[in-house]
């Protein structure tokens, strides 16, 4: 007899076997996605995380798209709200017997994202044991819209966001992640500020403990660039009588800002550079005049710091101004994190009498000599 039956005939009950598993995952998966069995088991602590969709589908083990997502959290003093026309990914299933929700990608579509502040949550007491959720890339195509508070940043850009956090008061990682924004505009309240604009930010944060580094110590773990290119309304001021200036925002002029910064674990980097344009158009008593104020920044051994404001239309008055910086540096210790920083010089000119505060000295005109002094630090 030949032995091609019997291997056939397994072959065959294998094949089913499959068949069967296959069909009742489909049928089983699908049942929780398209039931209010799914949003039970996944919003376990609604006050910390939830999740809810419009309907879903899962034909592969491990793969699932989901349609009308709409997922909100609360992260310490943060709540936030986002939703996305669409969003699949794929959880790892072997990872699961070690208590490790690992989700390589997601890909979500339209994403809105709100922000709002929140009173803090109290941190959970670290234990051991806790579940690992490991986000390889949680990636959108097309960001829309970011808001928190009255401020909304909006455009069409692409954002790739990965972390790794341990349950039960256990650590927390930002892996490298990127957002680019292209034609952002940025408003707060009716008032547009940016317009224009593209916007690159690089982010990483290395694994640590919420006790370990809280709030602004986080700084001195964290590697962030931040390249921003967009257009400034511009201002519109009038002297009145009693020569007080009075201020509004004109948007018929443009200004311009520039920033590429680099903060590498709480350090600025060399070849950072700010640089704020704004148009002036000034009036006082009948007369008016057309400039420039311009704001700079140059981040080297030093920070370099520069600012310029015209005169009024009256007379003199205008303020050349240069601060000079040791550059900031933070460093994690075993006692927690330590920032330190060396004196400053600054030097000003201005066509006005008056003195202005600290070290800074103004003479009565500005003819190329400027009094420098050094920056007396306060202690805190």
């Amino acid at each position: 007899m030949s032995a091609r039956g019997p291997a056939a005939r397994l072959a065959r009950r294998l094949v089913v076997a499959l068949a069967l598993v296959w069909a009742a995952y489909v049928v089983a998966i699908n049942v929780l996605l398209n039931t209010p069995l799914g949003p039970q088991i996944v919003n376990r602590k609604p006050e910390k995380f939830s999740l809810h969709w419009q309907h879903g589908l899962s034909l592969w083990p491990g793969d699932i798209m989901m349609w009308k997502v709409v997922a909100r959290g609360h992260v310490r003093q943060v709540e936030w709200h986002a939703t996305a026309t669409r969003a699949s990914g794929r959880i790892g299933i072997l990872p699961l017997m070690t208590r490790t929700l690992d989700v390589p990608w997601v890909i979500a579509d339209d994403v809105d994202a709100t922000l709002t502040h929140a009173p803090d949550l109290a941190p959970p007491e670290h234990r051991p044991g806790g579940w690992t959720l490991r986000f390889g890339g949680i990636e959108t195509p097309h960001l829309r819209r970011v808001r928190y508070g009255d401020t909304e940043l909006t455009g069409d850009g692409s954002a790739r966001f990965s972390f790794v956090k341990v349950l039960r008061g256990g650590a927390m990682e930002i892996l490298p992640s990127r957002f680019a924004l292209r034609d952002v505009s940025v408003r707060h309240g009716k008032r547009h500020w940016l317009t224009g604009a593209t916007l690159d930010v690089d982010l990483a944060i290395a694994r640590h403990r919420r006790d370990e580094a809280a709030g602004w110590r986080k700084l001195a773990l964290t590697d962030v660039r931040v390249a921003a290119h967009g257009r400034t309304p511009g201002l519109a001021l009038v002297m009145d009588s009693t020569r007080h200036l009075h201020g509004t925002v004109d948007d018929a002029a443009h200004g311009n800002l520039k920033i590429d910064l680099h903060l590498a674990r709480g350090e600025l980097a060399r070849g950072g550079k700010f640089d704020l344009a704004v148009p002036l158009t000034a009036d006082a008593g009948g007369k008016a005049s057309q400039a420039t104020a311009t704001l700079a920044a140059t981040v080297g051994e030093r920070i370099d710091l520069s600012l310029q404001l015209p005169p009024p239309p009256d007379g003199e008055g205008g303020i050349d101004a240069q601060l000079h910086l040791a550059t900031k540096k933070c460093r994690s210790t075993a006692r927690g994190t330590r920032c330190s920083n060396t004196s400053a010089d600054a030097s000003a000119c201005a066509g006005a009498s008056n003195r202005s505060r600290g070290s800074v000295r103004c003479s009565r005109a500005c003819r190329g000599s400027r009094s420098t002094a050094p920056a007396r630090s306060t202690p805190r």
